[in-house]
């Protein structure tokens, strides 16, 4: 009888550690699922992410009391819920930011000419991101040298690392202005969710949607958001400690990578962005060069 009932005691506690708190993430006016929505919790210190449904799932003993979600994507308003407001299974409406369109001067063109940004990357490292719970943007500035280029950019390559041969790692890109003053990236100009999957290590080329990314005269700004699966997320709060948790980011099988170019040119030195702190700026690697990310651009320019 003892025995019998240690063991419906310890199906209990299996049974609370396993509760989760879903939900699912959609446009207000459309019902259309938000995939890769970012999730931020645990007094805004850990974050998760839809999958490409728009669903996700948290372990609920991972959060605090008094705590919030924050819902946050790309083009809406982010959405606050407190925890003690969640139930078991949640339906998520985010309502689409107005946005003030820039005038648009249509012009004909009879010519065109596609150009190759960055083509000659010379060595590239593998560089290694941190862990599910960490939102990490890592940015790059990109030249043609001439100031002369303009046009909207066709294709974009990304040299991926190993960790993409196994999992495709959805990556959302981003675009910045360029603080000529500051010589950082300044306002963000992402006005919609690229969404890429690297599916192999070294280059993986993608088209961009037609008229999305604009290079305008002497550098484009571009920022790389890797995404981890939902299965991993899941596997990583599965731990229970810190010291599982620091082995399984140890194990670099379980971290995404991407290839990393250097740079003699202090103002094309690459940044990182970490959660919501401010943005941060690679030091030199020392002889004079600076690293950035490994992207390769096709640019589409009116040459007449």
């Amino acid at each position: 009888m003892n025995k019998l009932l240690g063991l419906l005691l310890m199906l209990i506690v299996v049974h609370a550690h396993a509760q989760q708190i879903t939900g699912k993430v959609v446009d207000a006016l459309t019902g259309k699922p938000l995939g890769y929505a970012t999730i931020v919790f645990n007094h805004q210190k850990s974050l998760g992410y839809t999958d490409s449904v728009g669903r996700f799932s948290l372990p609920k003993d991972s959060f605090p009391k008094n705590d919030s979600i924050y819902i946050d994507y790309l083009g809406y308003k982010m959405l606050p819920v407190a925890v003690e407001k969640l139930s078991a299974d949640n339906f998520f409406r985010l309502s689409p930011q107005s946005q003030e369109l820039a005038p648009v001067t249509v012009a004909n063109c009879r010519k065109f000419e596609e150009v190759d940004v960055n083509n000659k990357v010379g060595r590239i490292s593998e560089y290694f991101g941190p862990g599910p719970e960490t939102k990490f943007i890592i940015i790059g500035r990109y030249s043609d040298r001439q100031n002369s280029l303009n046009g909207y950019i066709k294709t974009l390559e990304i040299y991926a690392g190993r960790f993409n041969e196994a999992v495709h790692v959805p990556v959302r890109v981003h675009w910045y202005e360029w603080d000529s003053v500051k010589n950082i990236p300044g306002k963000e100009l992402t006005t919609g969710n690229i969404i890429v999957y690297p599916y192999r290590k070294r280059w993986n080329k993608f088209a961009l949607p037609y008229n999305s990314i604009y290079f305008d005269h002497s550098s484009i700004v571009i920022g790389l958001e890797f995404i981890y699966p939902v299965e991993y997320m899941q596997q990583y709060n599965m731990l229970r400690t810190d010291d599982e948790k620091a082995k399984w980011l140890m194990d670099m099988t379980n971290r995404w990578s991407v290839g990393i170019q250097a740079t003699k040119y202090s103002d094309e030195a690459g940044f990182y962005l970490v959660n919501n702190l401010p943005i941060i700026k690679y030091n030199s690697r020392g002889r004079g060069l600076y690293i950035k990310p490994a992207i390769r651009f096709t640019v589409v320019e009116c040459v007449e």
